[in-house]
């Protein structure tokens, strides 16, 4: 497929969920395909592709360390690894603060916890409030639990399906996912670790590994 014309790939087909919660800062909401793909009739039917692009994966409701949470739960947790929804819907102090309270778009966080646009003009500073669009907030949200129930049940289906071996080795997966694979110490998310394939190794034993 590589010597195809390929010039673009659609959002449908490629729709990257850390994207979406970009595209609701006020310079596009309007305007970027993700938000209008989302806004529009059928939007949710019409998205053939969903690229897990955030930091937890809907497998990780059903597997690796951690206790199994509701999907409303989860939903929560996979909203709070997005920058953009710190940001736009959230409108969190600190995240605005750790960006000197003002964004590259001209954006700015008041006093009142609400959004403006800032811009100097004939050297007086201007501030204009942001018109936002809650329910394009909702909307998102609602897509990522959209696409977590789809998940889960294809899952369901899945294990349905495994040989006795696969199911297996899942469960030795799901076992020792939060370990060391060969000397089986506790990894811990901000230990140094190291990563081939399905296996995750401390540093200690990392370095006598040999990848077949």
């Amino acid at each position: 497929w590589a010597d195809a014309p390929w010039t673009h790939i659609a959002v449908e087909y490629n729709f990257q969920v850390h994207q979406m919660y970009n595209a609701l800062s006020p310079t596009c909401a309007e305007v970027a395909e993700r938000t209008l793909l989302l806004g529009s009739d059928r939007g949710f039917e019409r998205i053939r592709l969903v690229h897990y692009s955030g930091e937890l994966k809907p497998w990780h409701r059903h597997l690796g360390p951690g206790h199994r949470s509701s999907v409303d739960a989860f939903v929560a947790q996979v909203l709070q690894k997005f920058p953009g929804w710190w940001l736009w819907v959230k409108k969190d102090p600190a995240a605005w603060k750790a960006m000197d309270n003002k964004s590259e778009e001209g954006v700015e966080l008041g006093a009142d916890g609400q959004l403006y646009w800032a811009w100097e003009a004939r050297g007086q500073q201007k501030r204009e409030p942001v018109v936002e669009n809650p329910e394009l907030h909702r909307i998102a949200a609602e897509f990522i639990r959209f696409a977590q129930t789809r998940w889960d049940k294809a899952w369901e289906e899945a294990q349905g399906k495994f040989s006795r071996e696969e199911s297996a080795a899942i469960q030795d997966f799901d076992r020792y996912s939060d370990r060391c694979w060969t000397c089986s110490a506790p990894l811990s998310q901000r230990q140094s670790q190291w990563q081939h394939e399905a296996r995750r190794w401390c540093t200690q034993c990392w370095w006598e590994f040999q990848p077949s």
